[in-house]
């Protein structure tokens, strides 16, 4: 039996999220701070936990106190994109008071592997296929299922796999969605880009980590090949607890309502990651934050000549039906005004649409730039949001670095990797989960060693 409690409060000092986790016989309690000089300078008031998520937004790292000497977390992240599932999970363990270092990532989209490098500094970075760098094959298990027959490295580059042989801590990976997206109606779960998702399992029995966590799209779980069932089953073999999660954006404290699977393997399992999600998302009541909410974070001083700040030029119909909306203050479009292909019976009504001030968005994707592809245009401008805001929905802290530091980034660079981004926000939830059960385990395993 286990339990767990979190709260917010305000002190002299500044905001502090304490935690409590425990079993039936231990029992820890981690403290963070946001120092108050931090909150003042960016005038931010109010409920402990309103302003605890919004200074970290504004790029503010909470701080563990009491812990001096900090573990080192390794990280590998693979089909990393731009990092947001890093960047999350880096946030939350080192709010717990860990020292998180990323050995390696990989990714085959190379300007998406460069962002990540800016913001991350993996030791190493693979612009590769995943599948490139892993290869193994599967056969029957004895009992059932399969298993793996054999797995090993393909790739020539000596100094990477003396990296990846060191192995790690947590093995992140978040695969390809667009094969399982409802949005694909072309290959929808028969894509073959599904069976990356299995790769993921290959890597933990190569890399031996304690925490593998795999993001997708909810239809990931009625993929044809049945690939998170198998990987579950390989995962299992390799003496990992396994469990799923499908986590409601508003109930982890995001202005979006994006819903995403979260297959969670641990080598312990001390606590159970839904009872977790039970009580975190507590904090976070209806109503849900809204995009009036997200978008008071939005910086003040942009910089006009980066695509990453500007709105996509609409075609002069789209611009007619954009303004129409904000000129009769409607939020969506009637059939009679949109295109011919959008008047026919469908199940897309959001598209063209406004976004409801009030409200969270709706799930963000790559398609953001055009109102013919979702609820994307903005609330108070007729015009379509811009990259800086819809990585700001998806949970990017402003100061997250969408440039290499080389070269500026299309317009359309910028919506795939922000529109495919694992949201910072989801993952900081599971980094936490991962940086608490951590801390309870290590305290379980101490107090068996007193008394061995």
């Amino acid at each position: 039996m286990s339990n767990f409690l979190i709260d917010f409060f305000s002190t002299g000092k500044g905001i502090i999220k304490e935690i409590h986790a425990s079993t039936s016989n231990h029992h820890v309690k981690i403290q963070s701070i946001i120092p108050i000089d931090e909150i003042s300078r960016l005038r931010l008031y109010g409920d402990p936990l309103n302003v605890w998520d919004k200074a970290i937004l504004n790029g503010i790292q909470p701080t563990a106190l009491g812990k001096i000497d900090a573990e080192e977390i390794k990280i590998v992240d693979l089909f990393c994109g731009c990092g947001g599932f890093t960047e999350g999970v880096k946030r939350a363990l080192s709010s717990l008071g860990y020292k998180p270092v990323v050995t390696a990532a990989i990714d085959i989209d190379k300007e998406a592997l460069g962002l990540y490098q800016a913001n991350h500094n993996p030791d190493i970075a693979l612009n590769a296929d995943v599948n490139s760098v892993v290869k193994y094959r599967t056969r029957r298990a004895a009992h059932g299922g399969i298993e793996f027959a054999d797995v090993r490295y393909e790739i020539n580059d000596v100094g990477a796999i003396e990296i990846l042989m060191q192995g790690c801590d947590v093995l992140l990976a978040g695969p390809p969605c667009q094969g399982h997206s409802n949005l694909n109606n072309h290959s929808r779960r028969s894509d073959p880009r599904n069976n990356l998702y299995m790769t993921v399992a290959a890597y933990a029995y190569m890399l031996h980590p304690k925490f593998v966590v795999i993001e997708n799209v909810q239809p990931v779980l009625h993929d044809k090949q049945d690939v998170v069932s198998k990987t579950e089953g390989l995962l299992k073999k390799l003496g990992y607890n396994v469990s799923h999660l499908t986590v409601d954006g508003t109930s982890v404290g995001m202005s979006q309502t994006r819903k995403r699977h979260f297959l969670f393997a641990s080598l312990s399992q001390v606590l159970t990651i839904s009872e977790y999600y039970d009580k975190y998302k507590r904090l976070y009541p209806p109503p849900s934050r809204s995009v009036s909410w997200c978008f008071e974070l939005l910086p003040k001083v942009v910089d006009v000549e980066n695509p990453f700040y500007m709105p996509s030029e609409l075609s002069a119909e789209n611009q007619l039906r954009v303004s129409w909306l904000h000129e009769n203050s409607e939020f969506d479009l009637p059939n009679k005004l949109r295109p011919k292909c959008h008047q026919q019976e469908h199940n897309y009504k959001s598209v063209y649409g406004r976004m409801i001030p009030h409200l969270p968005a709706g799930t963000i994707t790559t398609g953001y730039h055009s109102p013919g592809r979702g609820r994307y245009i903005h609330p108070w401008e007729p015009r379509c949001i811009t990259s800086c805001e819809a990585a700001l929905i998806q949970g990017f802290p402003v100061n997250y670095k969408f440039y290499d530091g080389k070269a500026k980034i299309s317009r359309a660079s910028h919506a795939k990797v922000i529109g495919d981004a694992v949201s910072p926000i989801m993952s900081r939830f599971i980094g936490m989960f991962i940086g608490v059960e951590t801390h309870l385990s290590d305290a379980i395993r101490a107090n068996n060693h007193i008394h061995a």
